[in-house]
Protein backbone atom coordinates (compact mmCIF):
# COMPACT_ATOMS: atom_id res chain seq x y z
CA UNK A 1 0.00 0.00 0.00
CA UNK A 2 1.42 3.44 -0.90
CA UNK A 3 0.23 7.04 -0.81
CA UNK A 4 1.40 10.61 -1.29
CA UNK A 5 1.76 12.83 1.72
CA UNK A 6 1.52 16.62 1.55
CA UNK A 7 4.48 17.10 3.86
CA UNK A 8 8.01 16.19 2.83
CA UNK A 9 9.45 15.48 6.24
CA UNK A 10 10.84 11.96 6.36
CA UNK A 11 10.72 12.08 10.15
CA UNK A 12 6.92 12.31 10.32
CA UNK A 13 4.87 9.15 10.84
CA UNK A 14 1.56 8.12 9.37
CA UNK A 15 -0.71 6.10 11.68
CA UNK A 16 -2.43 3.12 10.07
CA UNK A 17 -5.35 1.30 11.74
CA UNK A 18 -7.38 -1.55 10.23
CA UNK A 19 -10.84 -2.46 11.53
CA UNK A 20 -13.00 -5.46 10.72
CA UNK A 21 -16.59 -5.06 9.56
CA UNK A 22 -17.68 -5.57 13.21
CA UNK A 23 -15.55 -2.63 14.40
CA UNK A 24 -12.83 -4.82 15.97
CA UNK A 25 -9.29 -3.48 15.59
CA UNK A 26 -7.33 -6.01 13.54
CA UNK A 27 -4.03 -4.21 12.95
CA UNK A 28 -2.17 -1.04 13.94
CA UNK A 29 1.14 0.33 12.70
CA UNK A 30 3.09 3.51 12.07
CA UNK A 31 4.68 4.17 8.68
CA UNK A 32 7.56 6.53 7.93
CA UNK A 33 7.12 9.16 5.23
CA UNK A 34 10.10 9.34 2.87
CA UNK A 35 11.59 12.43 1.25
CA UNK A 36 9.18 12.06 -1.67
CA UNK A 37 6.15 12.14 0.60
CA UNK A 38 5.42 8.43 0.24
CA UNK A 39 4.91 5.64 2.77
CA UNK A 40 4.07 1.95 2.71
CA UNK A 41 3.36 -0.96 5.05
CA UNK A 42 2.97 -4.70 4.59
CA UNK A 43 0.20 -6.50 6.47
CA UNK A 44 0.55 -10.30 6.91
CA UNK A 45 -2.87 -11.92 6.41
CA UNK A 46 -2.48 -15.15 8.36
CA UNK A 47 -4.99 -17.89 7.51
CA UNK A 48 -7.39 -18.47 10.37
CA UNK A 49 -6.74 -15.06 11.94
CA UNK A 50 -8.19 -12.77 9.30
CA UNK A 51 -11.80 -13.78 8.82
CA UNK A 52 -13.48 -13.35 5.48
CA UNK A 53 -15.16 -9.98 5.10
CA UNK A 54 -14.59 -6.31 4.39
CA UNK A 55 -11.92 -4.39 6.32
CA UNK A 56 -11.50 -0.62 6.64
CA UNK A 57 -8.07 1.01 6.56
CA UNK A 58 -7.79 4.38 8.30
CA UNK A 59 -4.65 6.47 7.83
CA UNK A 60 -3.90 9.72 9.62
CA UNK A 61 -1.10 12.17 8.86
CA UNK A 62 -1.02 15.37 10.94
CA UNK A 63 -4.55 16.76 10.57
CA UNK A 64 -5.32 14.87 7.35
CA UNK A 65 -6.96 11.46 7.28
CA UNK A 66 -8.46 9.09 4.74
CA UNK A 67 -10.10 5.68 4.53
CA UNK A 68 -10.15 2.82 2.07
CA UNK A 69 -11.58 -0.71 2.12
CA UNK A 70 -10.38 -4.15 1.12
CA UNK A 71 -11.88 -7.63 1.20
CA UNK A 72 -10.46 -10.88 2.56
CA UNK A 73 -11.49 -14.22 1.13
CA UNK A 74 -10.18 -17.43 2.67
CA UNK A 75 -10.48 -20.74 0.79
CA UNK A 76 -8.64 -22.61 3.55
CA UNK A 77 -10.26 -24.43 6.45
CA UNK A 78 -8.08 -24.45 9.56
CA UNK A 79 -10.46 -26.19 11.95
CA UNK A 80 -14.11 -27.06 12.42
CA UNK A 81 -14.05 -25.51 15.92
CA UNK A 82 -14.45 -21.89 16.90
CA UNK A 83 -11.23 -19.90 16.92
CA UNK A 84 -10.78 -18.27 20.32
CA UNK A 85 -8.27 -17.60 23.09
CA UNK A 86 -8.31 -19.47 26.40
CA UNK A 87 -6.63 -17.62 29.24
CA UNK A 88 -6.08 -18.07 32.97
CA UNK A 89 -3.96 -16.91 35.92
CA UNK A 90 -1.85 -19.03 38.28
CA UNK A 91 -4.00 -18.02 41.28
CA UNK A 92 -7.39 -16.44 41.89
CA UNK A 93 -6.34 -14.05 44.67
CA UNK A 94 -3.21 -11.91 45.14
CA UNK A 95 -1.77 -9.33 47.50
CA UNK A 96 -0.68 -5.89 46.28
CA UNK A 97 2.89 -6.19 44.97
CA UNK A 98 2.62 -9.85 43.97
CA UNK A 99 3.16 -11.12 40.42
CA UNK A 100 0.35 -12.62 38.36
CA UNK A 101 1.33 -15.27 35.82
CA UNK A 102 -1.05 -14.95 32.87
CA UNK A 103 -1.08 -17.84 30.40
CA UNK A 104 -3.17 -18.37 27.31
CA UNK A 105 -3.43 -20.20 24.04
CA UNK A 106 -5.52 -20.27 20.91
CA UNK A 107 -8.15 -22.99 20.57
CA UNK A 108 -6.10 -24.50 17.78
CA UNK A 109 -2.70 -23.76 16.29
CA UNK A 110 -2.66 -20.90 13.80
CA UNK A 111 -0.12 -18.41 12.53
CA UNK A 112 -0.36 -15.37 14.82
CA UNK A 113 2.35 -13.10 16.19
CA UNK A 114 1.17 -11.14 19.24
CA UNK A 115 -1.62 -10.57 21.71
CA UNK A 116 -2.36 -7.14 23.15
CA UNK A 117 -2.93 -7.31 26.93
CA UNK A 118 -4.38 -4.67 29.23
CA UNK A 119 -5.46 -4.91 32.88
CA UNK A 120 -7.96 -2.84 34.81
CA UNK A 121 -10.70 -2.90 37.45
CA UNK A 122 -13.35 -5.40 36.39
CA UNK A 123 -16.24 -2.92 36.66
CA UNK A 124 -14.39 -0.14 34.85
CA UNK A 125 -13.08 -1.64 31.59
CA UNK A 126 -14.65 -1.23 28.15
CA UNK A 127 -13.46 -1.87 24.59
CA UNK A 128 -14.31 0.88 22.12
CA UNK A 129 -13.06 1.12 18.53
CA UNK A 130 -10.23 -1.27 19.26
CA UNK A 131 -9.07 0.61 22.36
CA UNK A 132 -9.19 -0.88 25.88
CA UNK A 133 -10.11 1.95 28.20
CA UNK A 134 -11.80 2.95 31.43
CA UNK A 135 -15.40 4.14 31.48
CA UNK A 136 -14.05 7.70 31.78
CA UNK A 137 -12.36 7.27 28.40
CA UNK A 138 -8.78 6.85 29.60
CA UNK A 139 -6.84 4.32 27.51
CA UNK A 140 -5.38 1.61 29.76
CA UNK A 141 -1.66 0.79 29.55
CA UNK A 142 -1.14 -2.27 27.38
CA UNK A 143 1.65 -4.57 26.28
CA UNK A 144 2.25 -6.74 23.21
CA UNK A 145 3.06 -10.34 24.16
CA UNK A 146 4.34 -12.83 21.54
CA UNK A 147 2.76 -16.20 20.85
CA UNK A 148 5.01 -19.23 20.55
CA UNK A 149 4.84 -21.82 17.77
CA UNK A 150 2.05 -23.75 19.50
CA UNK A 151 -0.22 -20.72 19.87
CA UNK A 152 0.57 -20.15 23.57
CA UNK A 153 1.73 -17.06 25.46
CA UNK A 154 2.73 -16.09 29.00
CA UNK A 155 3.00 -12.73 30.71
CA UNK A 156 4.11 -11.73 34.22
CA UNK A 157 2.12 -8.81 35.59
CA UNK A 158 3.27 -7.20 38.84
CA UNK A 159 0.41 -5.70 40.81
CA UNK A 160 1.30 -2.19 42.01
CA UNK A 161 1.80 -1.87 45.77
CA UNK A 162 -0.77 0.91 45.69
CA UNK A 163 -3.42 -1.16 43.87
CA UNK A 164 -6.88 -0.93 45.41
CA UNK A 165 -8.60 -4.10 46.56
CA UNK A 166 -11.21 -5.74 44.35
CA UNK A 167 -11.71 -7.68 41.14
CA UNK A 168 -9.54 -7.05 38.10
CA UNK A 169 -9.93 -8.19 34.50
CA UNK A 170 -7.16 -9.19 32.11
CA UNK A 171 -8.19 -8.27 28.57
CA UNK A 172 -6.49 -10.02 25.64
CA UNK A 173 -7.09 -8.49 22.22
CA UNK A 174 -6.29 -10.34 19.00
CA UNK A 175 -7.48 -9.76 15.42
CA UNK A 176 -10.32 -12.27 15.82
CA UNK A 177 -11.76 -11.07 19.13
CA UNK A 178 -11.41 -9.83 22.70
CA UNK A 179 -11.11 -12.27 25.62
CA UNK A 180 -10.74 -11.88 29.36
CA UNK A 181 -10.06 -13.60 32.66
CA UNK A 182 -10.38 -12.36 36.23
CA UNK A 183 -8.33 -12.18 39.41
CA UNK A 184 -8.86 -10.49 42.77
CA UNK A 185 -6.56 -8.29 44.84
CA UNK A 186 -7.11 -8.90 48.57
CA UNK A 187 -5.51 -7.81 51.84
CA UNK A 188 -5.12 -11.40 53.10
CA UNK A 189 -4.67 -14.65 51.17
CA UNK A 190 -6.82 -17.68 52.03
CA UNK A 191 -5.12 -20.38 54.08
CA UNK A 192 -4.00 -23.54 52.31
CA UNK A 193 -6.42 -26.18 53.51
CA UNK A 194 -5.48 -29.29 51.58
CA UNK A 195 -2.78 -31.20 53.52
CA UNK A 196 -1.11 -34.06 51.57
CA UNK A 197 -2.18 -37.54 52.58
CA UNK A 198 0.42 -40.04 53.69
CA UNK A 199 0.74 -43.37 51.90
CA UNK A 200 -2.07 -42.59 49.47
CA UNK A 201 -2.50 -45.17 46.72
CA UNK A 202 -4.36 -44.97 43.44
CA UNK A 203 -7.40 -47.23 43.48
CA UNK A 204 -10.13 -47.71 40.94
CA UNK A 205 -13.71 -46.97 41.97
CA UNK A 206 -16.22 -49.78 41.79
CA UNK A 207 -18.09 -49.52 38.51
CA UNK A 208 -21.73 -50.41 38.12
CA UNK A 209 -22.22 -52.79 35.23
CA UNK A 210 -24.86 -51.59 32.77
CA UNK A 211 -25.99 -52.76 29.39
CA UNK A 212 -25.07 -49.46 27.79
CA UNK A 213 -21.62 -47.82 28.18
CA UNK A 214 -21.59 -44.51 30.11
CA UNK A 215 -21.56 -41.32 28.01
CA UNK A 216 -18.16 -39.90 27.07
CA UNK A 217 -16.81 -36.65 28.44
CA UNK A 218 -17.00 -33.60 26.18
CA UNK A 219 -13.32 -33.09 25.39
CA UNK A 220 -12.03 -29.61 26.42
CA UNK A 221 -11.11 -27.09 23.74
CA UNK A 222 -7.64 -26.54 25.24
CA UNK A 223 -4.82 -28.26 27.10
CA UNK A 224 -3.49 -27.07 30.44
CA UNK A 225 -4.85 -24.77 33.16
CA UNK A 226 -7.73 -22.60 31.97
CA UNK A 227 -10.43 -20.44 33.46
CA UNK A 228 -13.33 -22.59 34.68
CA UNK A 229 -16.94 -21.63 35.22
CA UNK A 230 -17.13 -21.83 38.99
CA UNK A 231 -20.48 -22.92 40.43
CA UNK A 232 -21.89 -24.66 43.50
CA UNK A 233 -21.21 -27.97 41.75
CA UNK A 234 -17.52 -27.24 40.96
CA UNK A 235 -14.51 -25.86 42.79
CA UNK A 236 -11.03 -25.25 41.40
CA UNK A 237 -7.79 -25.16 43.40
CA UNK A 238 -4.59 -23.69 41.96
CA UNK A 239 -0.99 -24.18 43.08
CA UNK A 240 1.82 -22.28 41.41
CA UNK A 241 5.46 -21.23 41.14
CA UNK A 242 6.90 -24.60 42.23
CA UNK A 243 10.63 -24.71 41.46
CA UNK A 244 11.48 -28.12 42.95
CA UNK A 245 12.01 -31.06 40.55
CA UNK A 246 9.65 -33.48 42.36
CA UNK A 247 6.02 -32.51 42.93
CA UNK A 248 3.65 -35.03 44.57
CA UNK A 249 -0.01 -34.21 43.92
CA UNK A 250 -2.44 -35.98 46.23
CA UNK A 251 -6.01 -36.13 44.95
CA UNK A 252 -8.88 -37.05 47.24
CA UNK A 253 -12.45 -36.24 48.06
CA UNK A 254 -13.09 -33.11 50.10
CA UNK A 255 -16.13 -32.05 52.07
CA UNK A 256 -17.27 -28.45 52.00
CA UNK A 257 -20.47 -27.65 53.85
CA UNK A 258 -22.92 -30.42 53.16
CA UNK A 259 -21.37 -31.37 49.82
CA UNK A 260 -18.65 -33.83 48.86
CA UNK A 261 -16.40 -32.90 45.94
CA UNK A 262 -14.32 -35.41 43.96
CA UNK A 263 -11.33 -34.68 41.68
CA UNK A 264 -12.42 -34.53 38.06
CA UNK A 265 -9.56 -32.91 36.12
CA UNK A 266 -5.82 -32.36 36.68
CA UNK A 267 -4.11 -29.64 34.61
CA UNK A 268 -0.42 -28.76 34.69
CA UNK A 269 1.88 -26.16 33.15
CA UNK A 270 5.68 -26.08 33.08
CA UNK A 271 7.46 -22.83 32.27
CA UNK A 272 11.18 -22.67 31.45
CA UNK A 273 13.60 -19.91 30.49
CA UNK A 274 14.49 -19.16 26.86
CA UNK A 275 17.21 -21.53 25.68
CA UNK A 276 16.16 -24.34 28.06
CA UNK A 277 13.26 -25.60 25.96
CA UNK A 278 15.06 -28.76 24.84
CA UNK A 279 16.85 -29.53 28.11
CA UNK A 280 13.96 -29.38 30.59
CA UNK A 281 11.03 -31.78 30.32
CA UNK A 282 8.12 -33.04 32.35
CA UNK A 283 7.16 -36.54 33.48
CA UNK A 284 3.83 -37.51 35.05
CA UNK A 285 3.51 -40.85 36.82
CA UNK A 286 1.29 -42.75 39.21
CA UNK A 287 2.59 -43.53 42.68
CA UNK A 288 3.34 -47.13 41.61
CA UNK A 289 5.73 -45.82 38.94
CA UNK A 290 3.45 -46.18 35.91
CA UNK A 291 4.50 -43.41 33.51
CA UNK A 292 1.56 -41.55 31.99
CA UNK A 293 3.34 -38.64 30.24
CA UNK A 294 7.07 -38.53 29.48
CA UNK A 295 9.83 -39.11 26.97
CA UNK A 296 10.55 -42.73 27.97
CA UNK A 297 9.25 -45.36 25.54
CA UNK A 298 7.38 -47.01 28.42
CA UNK A 299 5.19 -43.91 28.97
CA UNK A 300 1.64 -44.02 27.68
CA UNK A 301 2.03 -40.58 26.07
CA UNK A 302 5.49 -39.70 24.71
CA UNK A 303 4.80 -36.79 22.37
CA UNK A 304 2.26 -34.08 21.69
CA UNK A 305 -1.31 -35.33 21.43
CA UNK A 306 -2.25 -32.40 19.20
CA UNK A 307 -3.14 -33.63 15.71
CA UNK A 308 -4.83 -30.86 13.76
CA UNK A 309 -8.06 -30.02 15.57
CA UNK A 310 -7.79 -33.16 17.77
CA UNK A 311 -6.12 -32.28 21.10
CA UNK A 312 -6.57 -35.38 23.29
CA UNK A 313 -5.62 -39.05 23.23
CA UNK A 314 -7.77 -41.87 24.60
CA UNK A 315 -5.76 -43.84 27.20
CA UNK A 316 -6.60 -46.71 29.55
CA UNK A 317 -5.12 -46.48 33.06
CA UNK A 318 -5.84 -49.61 35.05
CA UNK A 319 -9.52 -50.37 34.44
CA UNK A 320 -10.48 -46.76 33.77
CA UNK A 321 -10.45 -44.77 30.50
CA UNK A 322 -8.95 -41.28 30.37
CA UNK A 323 -8.51 -38.41 27.95
CA UNK A 324 -4.90 -37.15 28.05
CA UNK A 325 -3.86 -33.87 26.45
CA UNK A 326 -0.18 -32.97 26.14
CA UNK A 327 1.38 -30.04 24.29
CA UNK A 328 4.75 -31.75 23.75
CA UNK A 329 8.36 -30.78 24.34
CA UNK A 330 10.66 -28.12 22.90
CA UNK A 331 8.65 -25.06 23.96
CA UNK A 332 8.89 -22.61 26.88
CA UNK A 333 5.41 -23.70 27.97
CA UNK A 334 4.73 -27.42 28.37
CA UNK A 335 1.14 -28.25 29.37
CA UNK A 336 -0.99 -31.29 30.10
CA UNK A 337 -4.56 -32.18 31.09
CA UNK A 338 -5.89 -35.45 32.50
CA UNK A 339 -9.58 -36.28 32.96
CA UNK A 340 -11.77 -39.41 32.88
CA UNK A 341 -13.25 -40.30 29.51
CA UNK A 342 -16.63 -41.21 30.95
CA UNK A 343 -18.73 -38.24 32.01
CA UNK A 344 -19.80 -39.81 35.32
CA UNK A 345 -16.31 -40.88 36.42
CA UNK A 346 -13.87 -39.04 38.66
CA UNK A 347 -10.14 -39.40 39.20
CA UNK A 348 -9.62 -42.06 41.91
CA UNK A 349 -8.14 -40.97 45.23
CA UNK A 350 -4.37 -41.30 45.24
CA UNK A 351 -1.10 -39.62 44.42
CA UNK A 352 0.20 -38.42 41.05
CA UNK A 353 3.91 -37.65 40.81
CA UNK A 354 5.21 -34.88 38.56
CA UNK A 355 8.95 -34.85 37.89
CA UNK A 356 10.71 -31.93 36.22
CA UNK A 357 13.66 -33.50 34.45
CA UNK A 358 16.45 -30.94 34.56
CA UNK A 359 19.91 -30.21 35.93
CA UNK A 360 20.39 -26.74 37.39
CA UNK A 361 17.97 -24.90 35.11
CA UNK A 362 15.31 -22.63 36.54
CA UNK A 363 11.73 -23.75 36.01
CA UNK A 364 8.29 -23.03 37.39
CA UNK A 365 5.47 -25.56 37.59
CA UNK A 366 1.80 -24.70 38.05
CA UNK A 367 -1.18 -26.99 38.41
CA UNK A 368 -4.86 -26.83 39.10
CA UNK A 369 -7.38 -29.46 40.18
CA UNK A 370 -11.07 -29.22 39.33
CA UNK A 371 -13.49 -30.92 41.73
CA UNK A 372 -17.15 -31.73 41.08
CA UNK A 373 -19.93 -32.32 43.60
CA UNK A 374 -21.08 -35.92 43.88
Amino acid sequence: MSSKSQAKSANTMVQIIIFSDTGQQAYRADASVNAGGQFHISVPLQPGVWKTGTYKIYSQYLAANTRTDFKVTNPFTTSSGKLQVFMTTDHDKYLPGQTVLITGRTSYIISIDNVDIAIGKANDVIVSEGQIMSKKGNVLPHVNVPFDQTGSFTYDYTIPNTASLGNYTVVAQVPFGVYNTLFEVVNQLPAENVPPQENATLTNPTSNATQNPPPLTIVPDSIGPSQKRISTSMIVEKTGKISTPLIPITLSEKSIGNKTYSPRELDGLLRVNPGDENSVNIKVSLEDGTCIIGQDSSCKVTKSTVQGSVLYKFIKIGNQDFFIGYSGTGERIEQFSILPANVNDVIPDGQWDVEIIKKDQTSRFYYQVSYIAQ
